[in-house]
């Protein structure tokens, strides 16, 4: 039994667009995650072209990539905002109903004026989204699942959580990715299949093709089905010399892994 749908970071292939939409037909993904970085709307006939090479691919768009940095300065994140909302239109237009960004580290003091900044931007950007039927996901890494799990309980809605186990791995928050995963269930919407090990070495993270690291995926997985979520495994390779032969391994392996899942069905 198929248990999660296999996604990749369209932008991880280092292609143009049409050409990732191929390879990732070629690698037998089940769809993929879109960037988009633009502060301005994307040309409405190339909007249009676009959906319709997607349509015609038969992949699905698993979310939209909204990444425009940190949300802890009131007066950067009027003009962040404003932003966020093209992005959310982009998404809605595109039938998407998951927009995902760093968010920045949550602090653990309330009183924080960084927490205030942070909590104020995500009311509004909550309240923004599921106007339009979407769920702005905040992707883990900087902080705890339970300092995080804290904060999305004092919001009204909207925010969740795009559940990264190698950020938490790298950053020491996790030690295997599964064991993070029960703090923040109910507000994870989508995922990111990565792989690391809690080493930093200089100023790089020591991301790793899945597999190779301390994330446990096959536990992760089966914590993640338990736990109710059954939305995509996107897999995002960031560095790497040849990240297109890295991402067919991750498919084949994530394949494998879910083939030999016991969880209940």
């Amino acid at each position: 039994m198929k248990h999660f749908p296999i996604g990749i970071m369209l932008e991880c292939l280092r292609l143009d667009f049409y050409q990732s939409l191929d390879r990732a037909v070629e690698l037998g993904a089940d769809g993929f995650q879109l960037c988009f970085f633009g502060p301005d709307p994307m040309p409405r006939d190339e909007f249009l072209q676009k959906r319709a090479a997607i349509e015609s691919h038969h992949l699905t768009v698993s979310a939209v990539c909204g990444e425009l940095g940190w949300f802890t300065d009131p007066v950067g994140n009027v003009e962040k905002i404003k932003r966020m909302e093209t992005i959310f239109n982009f998404a809605y237009d595109l039938g998407v109903h998951v927009v995902t960004g760093h968010i920045g580290p949550v602090p653990e003091d309330k009183d924080d004026p960084t927490y205030r900044a942070l909590y104020d931007a995500m009311i509004t950007l909550g309240r923004m989204a599921k106007e339009r039927n979407l769920v702005f996901a905040s992707e883990t890494g900087p902080e705890s699942t339970d300092l995080m799990r804290r904060f999305l309980d004092d919001l009204d809605g909207g925010i969740g959580v795009n559940f990264d186990p190698a950020n938490l791995v790298m950053r020491g928050f996790s030690k295997n990715g599964a064991d993070s995963v029960e703090a923040v269930a109910p507000y994870i919407v989508h995922t990111h299949a990565k792989d690391g090990l809690s080493t930093r070495f200089s100023d790089r993270w020591p991301e790793v093709p899945l597999g190779k690291g301390e994330v446990d995926f096959p536990l992760w997985m089966k914590t993640l089905w338990n736990c109710g979520y059954r939305g995509f495994l996107t897999i995002e390779r960031e560095c790497g010399d040849d990240p297109a032969a890295d991402i067919a391994e991750a498919i084949r392996y994530l394949r494998e892994t879910d083939q030999t899942l016991d969880v209940p069905q």
